[in-house]
C-alpha cells in the first residue's frame, strides 16, 4: 500500500 511506502521513507530520513 501508499502507506507503506511513506512510513518505509519517513523511517529513512528519520534515521539520517
Amino acid at each position: 500500500t501508499a502507506e507503506m511506502v511513506h512510513e518505509e521513507k519517513c523511517r529513512q530520513e528519520n534515521q539520517e
